[in-house]
């Protein structure tokens, strides 16, 4: 079991991911948000942070996302299975569940609550007509017509996102 959790810790994405997590936690705290988070070392985990003002009058779950949007299409996306416990948590236990991206190409922070981005939308894109939410293989996209900006990041900061970037060439500007 230790060698899953080690091998989890070890991956490119994780990296990048605690990176995006470590983003996010600074402008969140700016905000007035205090984060709580899975023990560190645990390996995967259901969501990356548990948010909440301090006299917890504003609580809400929060997940990271390190990840730009894909470059022919105006949108971005999660993992299928990811999106299905989000929204079993949210209906659940009635509680908010957000999703932000941090994307380095953009040097942007965007996304919103779970409920905006799975809100049906049609755009129409290069005389394209896109419906969303859009499932491709294990992928559900939200697009980025329906996600608020969050905060701009450093070029320090996209830098250390794009040495850790796994994208397939197909997804890279």
């Amino acid at each position: 079991m230790t060698y899953l959790i080690d091998n989890f810790n070890e991956k490119t994405t994780t990296k990048k991911g605690d990176i995006g997590e470590n983003i996010v936690d600074n402008i969140m705290l700016k905000k007035g948000f205090i984060p709580y988070m899975p023990k560190a070392g645990t390996g995967a985990h259901s969501f990356d942070r548990l948010y909440a003002t301090r006299y917890k009058k504003t609580i809400f779950i929060l997940d990271i996302k390190a990840k730009a949007k894909r470059r022919y299409y105006p949108d971005t996306g999660i993992d299928l299975a990811h999106y299905r416990q989000y929204s079993h948590i949210s209906d659940k236990y009635k509680i908010e569940v957000v999703i932000l991206f941090v994307d380095e190409e953009s040097l942007t922070v965007y996304g919103g609550k779970l409920i905006n981005l799975e809100a049906e939308t049609t755009i129409t894109d290069k005389s394209r007509t896109l419906k969303y939410p859009m499932i491709v293989k294990n992928i559900i996209y939200f697009p980025i017509k329906n996600m608020i900006h969050v905060s701009g990041i450093t070029q320090e900061e996209a830098k250390a996102l794009k040495i850790m970037t796994t994208k397939k060439e197909c997804y890279k500007t």
